[in-house]
């Protein structure tokens, strides 16, 4: 039988994208699936024009993979000929041991960082109102990555180099073989040799009875109105940082990206996602609603010039695992099937990487990169939902 590609691709956010360029780029033929009617739509997770790129994380895993990130967004925008991200830093505040922890990792990776005690963070950013037992480390490398184009510039890299996508393709079904994958949909079936599932927030719909639970979440997405004495100051072209607060006076992850969406606006909210029944239309906006209260009160207590009330609400999903780790593996029964979702709200910045593991796997080949805590199988660790 003739198979209709070498790879099957489902997924068309950004971790698909990905994962289509990276096979494309080492000869293989691939058909990529894509439920909606395009790749930038906006009920899924990777939609938007923002999102924080950053060498800092908690998890040891994450980091060598977000320094290969960066390399491989910046041969993306040589590729397409597009500004990708912008660097004008990443501020995380959180308690000392927190800030210690997270600047002794970078500190192992040679990653350029500042840590600052609570002097010194009312001295550079006069703008914030921190008690005395807040610290930060200043990721001098991060900054904003800007979602839409990425998820054009990859749409249109792999399409001029031999991936078929095809829209409006909800997959009904789909079998295995030991040389042999098919995949059905509303309209049609595809075979191949290997197949991908990236889909997001729908990854236990198509992939169910795994032993990591992937849970669709929910989240508010707030823009908030800078008044005209903080337009300078919440500015990323003053090198205003992106925020990520580990608030543990309130026991909140919160998270800030100044004016990258909208003029004189911040994108803050919750780093929370609201668990809901994905296959239903509808979406339970009410559940935000505690959310965009706790974001309003943050606002109030800690930032000078920023709006207590709205003026854009919308919302992302979340594919959410019990410990926010990742899920990068095989499937247990089909070695020619290859998971990547439960990114959990900070996959995006890695998509490209996530490509290369994907396609090492495809090939069934050794990433470099650690990748036991993505395992299928592992026993979930509760106490490292973390950013």
């Amino acid at each position: 039988m003739t198979l209709d590609c070498d790879v099957i691709v489902v997924g068309g956010g950004v971790i698909g994208l990905s994962s289509a360029y990276q096979l494309c780029k080492r000869g293989h033929k691939v058909i990529l699936l894509e439920q909606a009617p395009a790749t930038n739509n906006i009920t899924g997770g990777s939609h938007g024009d923002s999102r924080i790129i950053r060498h800092i994380h908690s998890d040891p895993a994450h980091l060598p993979m977000a320094i290969a990130s960066y390399k491989q967004w910046r041969t993306l925008e040589h590729e397409v000929g597009s500004k990708l991200f912008e660097n004008h830093g990443l501020l995380w505040l959180s308690d000392k041991e927190g800030a210690e922890r997270r600047a002794k990792l970078l500190q192992q990776h040679n990653a350029p960082h500042q840590v600052l005690d609570s002097k010194e963070l009312k001295e550079r950013y006069s703008h914030f109102d921190y008690n005395d037992n807040w610290w930060s480390v200043l990721d001098h490398t991060a900054g904003t990555i800007y979602a839409r184009k990425c998820v054009e510039a990859l749409t249109n890299y792999i399409t001029s180099h031999g991936v078929t996508i095809k829209y409006n393709q909800k997959v009904t079904k789909w079998t295995s073989q030991t040389n042999q994958v098919t995949v059905s949909t509303t309209t049609d079936t595809f075979t191949a040799k290997s197949l991908v599932f990236a889909t997001g927030a729908w990854l236990s719909t198509v992939v169910p009875n795994l032993a990591v639970k992937v849970t669709p979440g929910l989240v508010g997405v707030f823009f908030w109105d800078i008044e005209k004495e903080g337009q300078g100051l919440y500015n990323p072209q003053n090198k205003a940082p992106n925020l990520i607060i580990s608030d543990f006076e309130e026991e909140k992850e919160l998270f800030m990206i100044p004016e990258a969406d909208y003029k004189n606006k911040v994108k803050f909210g919750l780093h929370l996602a609201e668990e809901f029944d994905i296959l239903k239309k509808e979406r339970p906006v009410h559940l935000l609603e505690k959310c965009k209260k706790a974001a309003a009160e943050h606002i109030k207590k800690h930032f000078k010039h920023i709006k207590t009330t709205p003026s854009i609400e919308t919302t992302c999903l979340y594919a959410n695992t019990d410990d926010r780790s990742y899920l990068i593996d095989y499937h247990p029964q089909h070695r020619n099937v290859v998971l990547a979702g439960g990114f959990s709200g900070s996959g995006f910045k890695f998509g490209p990487v996530v490509g290369e593991i994907v396609s090492d796997l495809v090939e069934n080949k050794r990433t470099r990169f650690n990748i036991t805590s993505f395992n299928v199988n592992r026993v979930i660790d509760y106490s490292k939902a973390k950013l």
